[in-house]
């Protein structure tokens, strides 16, 4: 725990609300969200929320924190659309990879080092990305 990209690691995953949000929304989404269309589709409810709607939120919530993005929208649709969806998911894919960043430092540098040093040959892609580097691993 002496490290300090672990530590800011840990402080990004405990106070980021998108990362809490999408954890929420996935978890939502592996409980019984999942067959939310199925069952209205079978019986017209659903004991959970729409996972699509909740995610739509979260990109809303995204797009208004920044003036910008409603700007562009309401000038110039087209290249909103260009522009904002390439940016959404380089957001998106960012947020999650610096989770999947500490738990791989957390198993490889943190406390769960000795356990996670038989999993390193797994886990180095994410080791050592860097800030700048969030967003860009190849597919």
């Amino acid at each position: 725990m002496k490290r300090q990209a672990l530590r800011d690691d840990i402080d990004f995953c405990a106070s980021d609300k998108h990362l809490r949000e999408m954890l929420k929304v996935f978890g939502e989404f592996g409980e019984g969200g999942r067959y939310h269309n199925l069952d209205v589709v079978l019986d017209s409810s659903s004991r959970a929320d729409d996972p699509m709607s909740r995610w739509d939120e979260l990109e809303m919530t995204l797009h208004d924190e920044d003036p910008k993005w409603l700007r562009l929208m309401e000038s110039d649709p087209a290249r909103w659309s260009e522009r904002w969806y390439p940016h959404l998911a380089a957001t998106q894919i960012a947020t999650l990879q610096r989770a999947a960043r500490f738990l791989v430092r957390l198993w490889t540098l943190g406390p769960a080092r000795a356990e996670g040093q038989r999993f390193s040959g797994l886990l180095r892609r994410f080791l050592s990305l860097r800030d700048d580097q969030l967003a860009s691993l190849p597919s």
